[in-house]
């Protein structure tokens, strides 16, 4: 029996170092620029880094064990693709049929996760549908939706964005969709423009993967979903930036969105950013289209008590910053009636069954988002 013991052991062993490597590679490959998009690396002061997909990409997110005790068990552990046309937005087309922009009004949709509608199954993410809606029983040029939803993007990343692509697509509508990175962003830097942080942005922030990267996360998923996980979570504890990557406030904040000073400093960062996004879009010539985001409001169900104590070890207070988004929002409102700007107010569906975590729409969620799109869109 001795021999069985022995194997037994060698084979903990093997995929303890496995794991262990697996991770290692995985940490190390995050530190690699991704090739296809546009990225601009941190440098010598401040800097600014700009995300997009690759051009004609085609990769997928899968939801691990970790993700899904945040969420309602409304989305499912599995592969989410994502695919990309030539000019870098996402879609679920064959990119043959983006030759002619000129034969189609372009809606270009800019945000974050939301509007990426992560882990949304891609016939069913808004803005794809929400021109779908828009374009049954009317007549003359369809409409086309462009997204530049990407995670984590901020205001300043949009509007980077939308000066790369909006000479190229020509829209005739700019659907614009932030509230709660900027809201993070701005609590712990003060600033659109942070001070270099080097490599480790690139793993905090997820940037869009690489083909090794894509390789080595499947084997990851599929072989090792909780071993692998927990290394490499544990890897960017120690390499993530003290203040926290992405999270919504966490260590020291440069304005503190549990003050009505501090709430006031990010509304107007905030505002003067927004006013240079709508000067690009009129520019442009585009109307712009401003979405008022959506927090769940009732925060009792099971999976918040995990979100409140996850980040509660953070220092950060969920239902402060739910508060704090909201009275962004309604900064939003008012700043978009004095420009006279159009505006989709979703705040009515923060509720569990329109999303999965406390911010991001689920597949019931984004078909709504779409018929009030839709019928925005309808209106042009």
């Amino acid at each position: 029996m001795s021999w069985i013991k022995s194997v037994t052991v060698n084979l903990l062993i093997a995929g303890v170092t496995f794991s262990v490597c697996l991770g290692l590679i995985e940490v190390a490959l995050n530190f690699v620029p991704v090739t296809g998009g546009i990225v601009e690396e941190d440098g010598e002061g401040r800097s600014l880094r700009l995300k997009l997909f690759p051009a004609n990409y085609r990769s997928s997110r899968k939801p691990d064990d970790y993700y899904l005790a945040e969420t309602n068990g409304s989305i499912e552990q599995k592969d989410y693709l994502l695919t990309t046309d030539r000019f870098q937005s996402l879609t679920v087309r064959d990119v043959s049929d983006r030759r002619d922009l000129s034969a189609t009004r372009n809606v270009m949709f800019l945000g974050g996760s939301t509007t990426e509608s992560l882990f949304v199954d891609e016939e069913k993410r808004w803005p794809e549908l929400s021109v779908a809606l828009a374009n049954r029983g009317a007549n003359g040029k369809p409409f086309a939706a462009f997204n530049y939803g990407v995670s984590g993007n901020s205001l300043m990343h949009s509007t980077a964005n939308l000066f790369a692509y909006g000479r190229i697509i020509q829209p005739e509508v700019v659907v614009v969709h932030h509230l709660i990175n900027d809201l993070s962003l701005l609590s712990q830097d003060g600033t659109y423009v942070t001070s270099g942080r080097g490599a480790k942005d690139y793993f905090v922030t997820m940037a869009p993967e690489s083909l090794g990267q894509h390789l080595f996360r499947q084997v990851r998923h599929n072989l090792l979903p909780n071993t692998g996980d927990l290394l490499v979570r544990l890897l960017a504890g120690y390499l993530a930036p003290a203040r926290g990557g992405n999270a919504v406030g966490g260590g020291d904040l440069v304005f503190d969105f549990n003050t009505e000073t501090g709430r006031q400093s990010i509304a107007d960062a905030y505002l003067r950013q927004m006013d240079e996004f709508l000067t690009l879009t009129q520019q442009l010539g585009a109307m712009p289209v401003v979405v008022i985001q959506a927090v769940v409001t009732d925060r009792s169900a099971p999976h918040f008590g995990v979100i409140h104590k996850r980040n509660a070890a953070r220092h950060v207070d969920i239902d402060a910053a739910a508060e704090a988004h909201q009275a962004l929002a309604e900064r939003l409102v008012a700043y978009a009636q004095t420009r006279g700007v159009a505006t989709v107010d979703l705040r009515d569906l923060g509720n569990d069954t329109m999303m999965y975590d406390l911010v991001h729409y689920n597949a019931a969620g984004s078909a709504i988002v779409a018929e009030r799109m839709a019928a925005a869109l309808r209106g042009q």
